[in-house]
């Protein structure tokens, strides 16, 4: 019953949403997940614990409110002006000087907190970092003495815009340019947890896709505007990438013994054991933290996770707050997991009020970001790339109000901003030249 309650309410809001934004959204993208993740729940690949039905509503329900809202919403605006090919076309200018700047702060910063991370990392363990295997390194992430500092955390989260910045010059300037992936995804890969590095590749590949199909931007004159099959087979490949990698760092870590008490269908490869775990554990996970309560508190401590970053924001500014676990605790389904989904980490804080408040949030965000500052602007294309971040990784945890996602989404905007800047000119609607907009106001040529 709770199987199907969940799979029929995916596929009834992935139909709208799909109707309306497309297969090359992040909502869409995301839904796409949760119903594969609800057809697996159905035909059991894994003896996991069955979803309560409470969680199986929760997560319904959550997801309701998260799509209806930007759906809502943009039936709303589109009823009102010119429709979007009338409005005119804004072009923008490359700035390669702030690109290069940008870029080098960047680097150097991500740089920096990586060699400053590798060294904490070593004073725990009491070896060189390059003699760590990548058990020991979580380990200790986990259980040492890590004592890298809120700086280094807050300058490797910035890994994500070295992507950003890769997409902005291979399609304005140089394929060249392209070479700062790799750099991102090596430099978070010295941290084994995987969710620094899947949030490069997946803010990347969106990016470029939404980038490329922003109308006014400067590109090559080899570059292509990504069609509709070529859009879904990079964001395919993105998959794919982040699959190979889970299950590759996932054995480094771990092994490729998985404990007596999981049995797996015969037909699942070995090496998707242990994605389809992490894809489907969180739903058991969060079933059985409700059917078998942890103590006086939720899976993290006190109270918060779901809303991490407002939590330290008050905690600087001198609110007597509780800080809440960094890693969660541990639940048997049937094997030991420790993550709750999404929509577990806010039910654990608030309650089901908690689920549709955040996803609420959530949903304005996906509208906002993208009309603001208007339909198909870069910094539109990168907020909306970072939502994919954090749309995708909802089978997991809440990534909302983390300040990993926070301080890449910001600084970027400022960034992007500096580097593609409306160009003082001509601009053209519906294949009319016409003058721009300050022109009416008797700035020519200023």
């Amino acid at each position: 019953m709770s199987s199907a309650v969940l799979l029929i309410g995916c596929v009834l809001l992935l139909v709208p949403c799909y109707a309306r934004f497309g297969m090359v959204h992040p909502l869409t993208v995301t839904l796409a997940l949760w119903t594969g993740t609800a057809v697996l729940v159905v035909i059991r690949p894994m003896n996991l614990v069955d979803p309560d039905l409470r969680v199986s509503v929760a997560i319904v329900l959550g997801l309701a409110v998260l799509t209806i809202t930007p759906l809502v919403l943009d039936h709303r605006r589109r009823g009102r002006g010119p429709a979007p090919e009338d409005r005119p076309v804004v072009p923008m200018t490359l700035h390669t000087g702030a690109l290069a700047v940008a870029t080098v702060v960047v680097l150097a910063a991500v740089t920096w907190a990586s060699l400053q991370y590798r060294s904490a990392i070593s004073a725990a363990l009491g070896q060189p970092f390059s003699e760590a295997d990548p058990k020991l390194v979580r380990w200790a992430e986990l259980y040492g003495n890590v004592s890298a500092g809120g700086t280094v955390g807050m300058a490797l989260a910035l890994a994500p815009l070295l992507g950003a910045f890769a997409v902005i010059g291979g399609l304005c300037s140089s394929r060249l340019w392209y070479l700062l992936l790799p750099v991102a995804v090596i430099v978070t890969m010295q941290s084994p947890s995987r969710t620094a590095t899947l949030t490069v590749v997946v803010t990347a590949a969106f990016f470029q896709v939404l980038l490329a199909r922003s109308p006014g931007l400067p590109v090559r004159r080899r570059a292509r505007t990504p069609g509709r099959w070529r859009a879904l087979a990079i964001a395919v490949g993105a998959v794919v990438l982040a699959v190979v990698y889970f299950g590759f760092v996932g054995q480094q870590r771990d092994g490729t013994e998985m404990p007596d008490t999981l049995r797996v269908a015969g037909w699942v490869p070995q090496a998707l054991v242990e994605p389809l775990l992490y894809l489907l554990g969180g739903i058991s996970a969060f079933s059985v933290g409700l059917t078998e309560p942890l103590g006086d508190h939720g899976p993290y401590g006190e109270f918060g996770r779901s809303m991490y970053a407002v939590v330290r924001i008050g905690q600087l500014m001198g609110f007597d707050l509780p800080s809440p676990e960094p890693f969660a605790g541990y639940v048997d389904m049937p094997v030991s997991f420790n993550t709750y989904t999404s929509f577990g980490d806010a039910y654990f804080d608030f309650g089901l009020a908690g689920v549709l408040g955040l996803s609420l949030l959530t949903g304005l965000l996906v509208h906002l970001l993208s009309v603001w500052p208007r339909r198909g602007h870069p910094g539109s294309a990168w907020g909306m790339s970072v939502m994919a971040a954090v749309l995708t990784a909802t089978p997991i945890h809440m990534r909302l109000l983390d300040l990993d996602i926070l301080i890449p989404a910001a600084v970027g905007l400022v960034a992007i901003a500096a580097i593609l800047r409306p160009t003082r000119g001509p601009t053209r609607r519906a294949g009319v030249l016409t003058a721009p907009p300050w022109a009416a106001r008797g700035r020519v040529g200023a």
